[in-house]
């Protein structure tokens, strides 16, 4: 249980100490974590949030704010009717933010990531490969949505 924080750089240039003062994306998986990390976040960043468990007022006040683009999916609620069990809603967050992250202009590979999951226990494996793949597509959807208008 708990909560965990992870920086994740990507450049063309090795980065010594991937430790940012800035964001340019902030994923959020509760309003504590959204309340202590938001300042970081960059004027006209990405905010990508667990929507059933932060307020979307919230969201809305961050987002005005930072002047930030949001996306919210309902991990929690995901996971649960997906595979019964809440712990899987980071992965459905995770599959959610990649296609949203590759819009931004990052070349990240779902292969890559399939592959590193493969390094969790096989009791674990399908069920974080399907949570990550439900997260993907919702993510493939929205953008088609706003391709459409």
């Amino acid at each position: 249980g708990g909560w965990s924080r992870v920086t994740l750089s990507v450049s063309k240039s090795s980065a010594p100490l991937p430790i940012a003062d800035e964001y340019d994306v902030l994923i959020v998986t509760s309003e504590d974590r959204l309340m202590a990390e938001y300042p970081r976040l960059k004027y006209g960043g990405t905010l990508i949030y667990a929507s059933d468990a932060v307020n979307n007022e919230l969201i809305s006040k961050i987002a005005a704010r930072k002047n930030a683009k949001t996306y919210g999916i309902e991990a929690f609620s995901i996971s649960k009717s997906l595979l019964g069990n809440l712990r899987y809603a980071n992965m459905v967050l995770l599959g959610f933010s990649i296609p949203l992250l590759n819009q931004l202009g990052l070349a990240l590979r779902i292969e890559h990531l399939v592959e590193a999951l493969g390094e969790i226990s096989a009791r674990d494996f399908e069920s974080n490969k399907k949570a990550f793949e439900e997260g993907y597509r919702r993510a493939v959807t929205v953008i088609s949505q706003q391709e459409t208008t």
